[in-house]
C-alpha cells in the first residue's frame, strides 16, 4: 500500500499558490501546482486530504467549485492516485454537511425511505498489517460497501472531475470521512486528522456543556462532533458566501495579517462612534475612542496564528493540552464502540503518531515533537500549508508532503511556497 497525505491547499482562496484565476477568470495553475505534483509522485493507492482543501469561508461556491474541479482533475491526470480521501475541515466543513444531507435526507427521500439523523462522524479505518484480507484494507464506518469494484464513491464530489462516473475507466472515487482517519500498520497507529478542534472555538461548546451539565464522561467522537456542530456551522461557510461583506472581511484580513491595521482602527472607531451614545463632549470621546482602538491594534499585532505543537511541547499551555487530551479520549472512545463486538488486537488505544494540518506551520518526523498523552509519548506532525505569506504576523507557510509505503512508514518532503506572480 502506499498513499499521500496533504493538507490546507485552500483552493478558491485567492491566496492559494496552487490554482488561481487568470484575467479571464479561468482556473490555471498557481505557481507551486507542479511542485506538488512532483511531491506526491504517481499511483498512489490513495491521497488523503487532511482538510481544508476547497475554501467556502473566504469565497462564493461558484468560483471554489471551478477551481476545486480543476484541481482534481489535474491530480487525476496525472494519475496521483486510484482513490482520493476527503476529511473536511473548518474551511470546507460545508462538505460534510453536504454530504451528510445527500446520504440521510436526499438519498433518503430520493428512495421514498424516512430521513435519517446525521451520523456527525464517520471514520476511514485503513488497516495495512500483515495477514488482512485486501477487502478488508478499508473500512468507512457505518457505510454499507458498494457490490462493485470499488467499496465506497458515487457522492456529489465524483461529479466534479469531469466523466469521472463510477464505473467508467479511470473513475476515482471520492471517499468522504470525518473528522478522522485511522491507518494501523505492523509497528504503528496513526490518527490523521484536520486538527481545527484543537483550536478553543471550534471545540467550545463541547468545553461548555461539560460545565453547565456536570457531564464528567468521556464523549463519543459523534457526540463530540454534535455538541460543537453549531460553532462549525456557524464559522464555516456563512462569511464565504456574504457578497459584499465576503470582500470587505478579506480587506480586513490582510490589514491584519500585514500587521499594518489602517481599516481595522478606521473601523473600530466607526463601530464605536455607532454604539456609544452621544452624551459625552466630542473631545472626550476622541480621546477615549482613540485609546480603545490603539489598545485593541495593539493585541491585533500581537497576535500570532498558534501552531499548538508549540503549546502542546515547549510552552505546557494547560488548555491547549486539555482540548488535545479531550479530542484524544473521545477518539479512543470512537474506536472502542467500533471494537464493540469484534477482537481486533486491541486498536483502541492511544495512537503512536498524530498527523493534523490547520495551522500551516509544517512539522515533520525529524523535528522530534512529542507530546505525553497518558504516560505514552505520541509523535505530533504536521503538513503544513499552501497559502502566501501575506504579512509580518502570518507563521511560516509551506507544504509537508507525507508518504507511505508498506514495510516503509513514513517519509516526507517540505515544499517551500513561492510567491505568486
Amino acid at each position: 500500500m502506499k498513499l499521500s497525505v496533504i493538507s490546507d491547499t485552500h483552493i478558491g482562496d485567492p491566496e492559494s499558490t496552487l490554482v488561481k484565476l487568470d484575467e479571464s477568470r479561468n482556473p490555471v495553475d498557481g505557481n507551486n501546482l507542479s511542485r506538488l505534483i512532483e511531491a506526491l509522485e504517481k499511483d498512489n493507492d490513495y491521497l488523503i486530504f487532511l482538510g481544508d482543501i476547497m475554501d467556502f469561508a473566504v469565497n462564493d461556491y461558484g468560483d471554489v467549485y471551478r477551481m476545486g474541479a480543476y484541481f482534481f482533475t489535474r491530480l487525476k491526470n496525472e494519475h496521483i492516485a486510484k482513490r482520493f480521501v476527503y476529511i473536511p475541515g473548518n474551511h470546507d466543513y460545508n462538505i460534510w454537511d453536504t454530504i451528510e444531507h445527500q446520504s440521510n435526507v436526499i438519498n433518503q427521500i430520493n428512495s421514498n425511505q424516512n430521513v435519517r439523523p446525521f451520523k456527525m462522524s464517520v471514520p476511514l479505518l485503513i488497516d495495512d498489517r500483515t495477514g488482512v484480507n485486501d477487502n478488508d484494507r478499508i473500512k468507512l464506518a457505518g457505510v454499507h460497501k458498494h457490490s462493485s469494484e470499488e467499496p465506497y464513491g458515487g457522492m456529489f464530489l465524483d461529479y466534479l472531475i469531469p466523466d469521472n462516473k463510477p464505473g467508467t475507466p479511470g473513475y476515482i472515487p471520492f471517499i468522504i470521512a470525518f473528522p478522522n482517519v485511522y491507518l494501523f500498520t505492523d509497528n504503528e497507529s496513526v490518527l490523521m486528522t484536520h486538527g481545527q478542534y484543537l483550536e478553543s472555538y471550534w471545540s467550545m461548546t463541547a468545553e461548555v456543556f461539560h460545565i453547565i451539565k456536570d457531564f464528567k464522561q468521556t464523549f463519543s467522537m459523534k457526540e463530540y462532533i454534535a455538541v460543537n456542530f453549531p460553532l462549525c456551522q456557524l464559522g464555516s461557510t456563512g462569511i464565504g458566501q456574504a457578497g459584499p461583506l465576503t470582500a470587505t472581511i478579506l480587506e480586513a484580513q490582510k490589514d491584519i495579517t500585514s500587521g499594518k491595521c489602517v481599516l481595522i482602527r478606521k473601523y473600530i472607531l466607526e463601530i464605536l462612534e455607532y454604539l456609544v451614545p452621544h452624551k459625552l463632549p466630542k473631545f472626550i470621546r476622541k480621546i477615549i475612542f482613540n485609546a480603545v482602538a490603539d489598545s485593541a491594534v495593539k493585541r491585533l499585532r500581537g497576535v500570532r496564528n498558534s501552531d499548538y505543537i508549540s503549546d502542546l511541547t515547549s510552552k505546557k499551555d494547560d488548555d491547549a493540552i486539555k482540548r488535545f487530551n479531550d479530542y484524544m479520549d473521545s477518539s479512543i472512545e470512537e474506536l472502542r464502540l467500533l471494537e464493540a463486538g469484534s477482537n481486533p488486537a486491541s486498536r483502541a488505544s492511544a495512537p503512536d503518531t498524530f498527523l493534523f494540518g490547520h495551522t500551516h506551520v509544517p512539522v515533520n518526523a525529524s523535528d522530534n515533537k512529542t507530546h505525553k498523552y497518558n504516560g505514552k509519548k505520541i509523535k505530533l506532525l504536521n503538513s503544513g500549508g499552501w497559502l502566501e505569506i501575506q504579512g509580518k504576523t502570518e507563521v511560516t507557510s509551506g507544504g509537508e508532503v507525507f508518504i507511505y509505503e508498506s514495510g516503509k512508514g513514513f517519509t516526507s518532503k517540505r515544499i517551500t511556497v513561492n510567491k505568486q506572480t
